[in-house]
């Protein structure tokens, strides 16, 4: 069966330049809206989530201390609210800092928009944070799974390498536990071509990563999961709440695929 995983996408967190620190109870009712969006995630019928500091923008390419501190928060909160697995992400490429949340508080996996090789981004180049994700997991003495980006959308390459090379190595150089194939923004859909590529070349599971909806998903019939975020929310806007509606069409269509 092909897993789903909605995206419970956060407002400004203490440590972005956007956060409000005047606004009256601010991280309780981020606390409130990411629960909020993860119950009814859950209520729709989605095998996990990913809770992401979406509205950290512009991203750090690793983010500070105080903003660490409020994501193991916000998780633990959503882990006592729901039954189903639960990840993380830390925008831009804070993986070692989202491993260590994980394993703090029980949470399954993480994603890692740059696990290995290098890419040029808006936010500056990103480098390979593999090994210093794995010695977290080696230091505490347990290990998470590892969604790792197969060029990452918001960027581009800097290895003249193929894709296919990359795929490869992300899983057996790097050791990814499931490789995501993403368009090149948020919401766009990647060339199913691209996904029947990685797909090919990895002994990895692959995960389509953007811009799927129920129209489309059936061009990515080879994946073995999704990740979704932008068409669980209302009218498709990132921003929005989740619509339970929206989550319960597109798990109904994803398990009549098999």
């Amino acid at each position: 069966m092909k897993k789903i995983i909605g995206v419970v996408h956060l407002p400004p967190l203490p440590g972005s330049y956007l956060w409000n620190p005047f606004a009256k109870n601010p991280l309780e009712e981020v606390i409130r809206r990411a629960v909020r969006d993860a119950k009814a995630l859950e209520e729709g019928g989605v095998d996990a989530i990913i809770v992401e500091n979406y509205g950290d923008k512009p991203y750090p390419i690793r983010v500070p201390t105080l903003t660490v501190a409020t994501m193991t928060r916000i998780v633990s909160e959503i882990m006592n609210e729901v039954e189903i697995e639960v990840g993380i992400s830390l925008l831009r490429n804070s993986a070692p800092e989202a491993i260590a949340i994980a394993l703090v508080t029980g949470a399954s996996f993480v994603r890692s928009n740059q696990w290995c090789w290098s890419s040029d981004t808006p936010e500056g180049l990103l480098t390979p944070v593999a090994r210093e994700g794995m010695n977290v997991m080696k230091e505490f003495g347990r290990k998470v799974e590892v969604i790792a980006d197969v060029r990452v959308k918001h960027a581009s390459p800097i290895s003249e390498r193929s894709l296919c090379d990359e795929a490869r190595d992300l899983g057996d150089r790097c050791m990814a536990s499931v490789l995501a194939v993403s368009g090149s923004s948020t919401g766009s859909p990647p060339d199913p071509k691209d996904v029947e590529e990685v797909k090919r070349c990895s002994r990895r599971p692959v995960y389509v990563a953007s811009g799927v909806t129920p129209d489309n998903v059936h061009k990515f019939v080879k994946a073995d999961g999704f990740i979704v975020g932008t068409y669980f929310k209302e009218n498709g806007v990132t921003e929005a709440p989740v619509d339970v509606e929206r989550v319960k069409r597109f798990v109904s269509v994803v398990r009549r695929l098999g």
